[in-house]
């Protein structure tokens, strides 16, 4: 894929999971972080990094302490090459700001 359809591909599947959770559906409030931090910059640019050698796994949320929370995006390694631990990166956003404060790439969980 080009990067210009990596970030149309993104686009889309931000805007499905925004549509999804318009609707009342008991949810995760993880999914309503990942919405957010998506709309970063950084974090826009960081997925596509990853995407470019790597397949998408995954999204979890962490809490760090009561005004931060982690939402680390993991990453599938292509074969053949093999990854004991899986790539991601983590998006720092601020609660009460609501905004992402920082990038964590490569992101190892401990």
């Amino acid at each position: 894929m080009s990067e210009k359809e990596l970030h149309s591909a993104l686009e889309n599947a931000r805007n499905d999971l925004e549509k999804q959770l318009s609707k009342p559906l008991p949810g995760d409030s993880c999914l309503r972080y990942v919405i957010e931090v998506l709309k970063d910059g950084r974090v826009w640019e960081a997925f596509i990094r990853h995407l470019k050698d790597e397949d998408y796994q995954s999204t979890s949320c962490r809490p760090t302490h009561r005004e931060e929370i982690l939402v680390v995006f993991t990453f599938r390694c292509r074969p053949p090459k093999i990854c004991i631990v899986a790539p991601a990166f983590a998006a720092h956003y601020d609660l009460v700001k609501q905004i992402v404060t920082g990038i964590t790439d490569p992101y190892i969980p401990h």
